[in-house]
């Protein structure tokens, strides 16, 4: 499990050259913390974010602070989790029942797992399918 923090990985050098040890090294840095992966159109003319569609569906469980709980603009419940309350946005989770809504409110530290889906610039890595989610009692 990992916990939120604000760490990045640029990914220039992720190229389908070295296709294989660039998905190796994303899936480590998902499962390990990293919660930004910086990534530009330039960098080898859009191979970074084909190396990045690799990892879809790679299962990450994380945990952090609910920072907003609510229907997104897809009709799809989600979470949106960061290190603080009111902090930005580091990990959007897309949940495909409404019942989570429930469960969690802003400010709750909880933990979730889903699939990876993809990184975006206004909400950080965006997990799909999220089914695990529940408060954290040892902590306030």
């Amino acid at each position: 499990m990992t916990d939120i923090k604000r760490l990045g990985l640029g990914c220039m050098g992720k190229n389908m050259a070295n296709k294989e040890r660039s998905i190796e090294t994303v899936r480590y840095i998902l499962d390990h913390g990293v919660t930004m992966l910086n990534t530009g159109e330039f960098y080898g003319g859009g191979e970074s974010e084909m190396v990045l569609s690799e990892c879809r569906g790679n299962k990450i469980r994380v945990r952090g602070i609910v920072s907003f709980a609510s229907i997104d603009i897809h009709g799809l419940p989600a979470v949106q989790l960061s290190d603080t309350a009111d902090g930005k946005n580091m990990v959007f989770c897309v949940f495909n029942e409404a019942g989570i809504l429930d469960q969690v409110k802003a400010g709750d530290s909880v933990t979730m797992e889903g699939n990876y889906l993809v990184y975006n610039d206004e909400f950080g890595i965006v997990l799909k399918n999220c089914s695990y989610c529940r408060p954290d009692k040892n902590e306030k």
